[in-house]
């Protein structure tokens, strides 16, 4: 099978093609192979919106029916591939991913008696109860005891009130029956707020549970070994999956766990410190999101990049450094370079001449390319989107 997807790939036969799904849906002899198959064969033929959305459709499937770790699995293998070829993972995977990663390391929280770690995850998880369809009252009624453990009153309260829901009820477990309907009788609302941490984007303090950030709307990364958001002083990687972590906090789970979190690898404690620089990555990732399949080496230099010996868009691990500053003789109007504060309210695709719009005291910085095309960056974000305003006037 992996030769025949090969040739497909290689082929780019439409006939082919067809023949090849027809087999593997099962249409041609009414055995449906493992959709693990169809997932290699649309990497094989580029085709990575459909590679992601079978994965997504495989993992679902599994996670409807209780088996958490191998959609897990499902969805990490996924991910891998997808940022091995150079694609940003769809929201719905990195999200279901997420949750189920979540779920994965609250048993390793109360195996460390962390239960304000395992009620925060579980608050996580049950926030997503529709997702795991085949453990609704279990899951809930985990969570329920967490955070009383905790003493998240209010949150053992708000989960405790879904049990006694008429449909959810009759499911509780006797042992816990009395003591989750005690909590509904007698509510207490205490509840300490979880310790902050500022967005490593843009500096705004929000819980360091929250994985979205109130000041730039940035999805923030976890840190693998426990959930929480990544901190810019101890930013690492798994040196086997490369999934950010926290350094101190990774590397005493793997101490006692022997193996990641993530990826289940045995790693070596001695490769995991902090980033120098881990936006680097994501801004680079952004830059080749933007510019899609488009994107290599040449056109980089096309558009005004210098490429580091080792650069992220290429694949493999480094840096993509920042626009030549010169001026391009296809943009006469666009001196190329970073430009600091400058404001663009009320600009439109026609820019005319570009130069006259940087106006310092705005919220964004922007840049020019040799291709006359113009972007803006939230200077409000260290790793910023960058979004294509228009071209200039040439």
């Amino acid at each position: 099978m992996d030769k025949a997807i090969d040739v497909v790939g290689e082929a780019r036969d439409d006939s082919l093609t067809s023949t090849l799904i027809d087999y593997l849906m099962g249409t041609t002899d009414g055995v449906p192979k493992d959709a693990n198959y169809l997932f290699r064969l649309h990497i094989a033929l580029r085709d990575y919106d459909a590679a992601a959305k079978t994965t997504v459709l495989i993992a679902r499937q599994e996670q409807e029916m209780g088996n958490y770790k191998i959609a897990h699995r499902q969805l990490f293998d996924a991910h891998r591939e997808l940022t091995g070829e150079g694609r940003r993972p769809p929201t719905d995977l990195t999200q279901s991913l997420m949750l189920l990663h979540s779920y994965a390391l609250v048993k390793l929280r109360v195996k460390r008696k962390d239960h304000t770690g395992a009620a925060r995850l579980l608050r996580r998880v049950a926030s997503g109860i529709d997702r795991f369809p085949a453990h609704v009252v279990p899951i809930l009624t985990s969570t329920v005891i967490e955070c009383q453990r905790a003493g998240l009153k209010r949150s053992a309260l708000e989960f405790a009130t879904q049990l006694m829901q008429p449909e959810r009820r009759g499911q509780i477990a006797e042992a816990y029956k009395r003591k989750i309907e005690t909590i509904v009788r007698k509510p207490d609302r205490t509840e300490a707020d979880a310790p902050s941490s500022p967005c490593p984007m843009c500096d705004v303090a929000g819980s360091e549970w929250d994985l979205a950030c109130d000041g730039c709307s940035a999805s923030i990364p976890y840190c693998i070994a426990t959930g929480k958001r990544v901190r810019i002083g101890e930013w690492a990687r798994c040196p086997e999956c490369l999934f950010p972590c926290n350094a101190g906090d990774f590397v005493d789970v793997v101490a006692q766990e022997k193996a990641c979190p993530m990826c289940a690898r045995e790693v070596s404690l001695s490769a995991v410190k902090p980033l120098e620089d881990p936006l680097a990555t994501m801004r680079a990732r952004e830059v080749k999101a933007m510019v899609g399949d488009a994107l290599d080496c040449s056109l980089l230099y096309s558009i005004g990049y210098t490429c580091c010996p080792s650069c992220d868009a290429c694949g493999q691990d480094g840096t993509l450094c920042a626009p030549a500053a010169e001026t391009s003789e296809h943009a006469p109007d666009v001196a190329l370079g970073p430009w600091q504060g400058a404001d663009l309210t009320g600009v439109d695709g026609d820019l005319g001449n570009f130069e006259t719009l940087v106006q310092p005291g705005g919220l964004y910085a922007t840049f020019g390319t040799p291709m006359g095309i113009i972007f803006s960056v939230d200077a409000r974000r260290r790793a910023p989107a960058y979004h294509e305003i228009g071209r200039a006037h040439v």
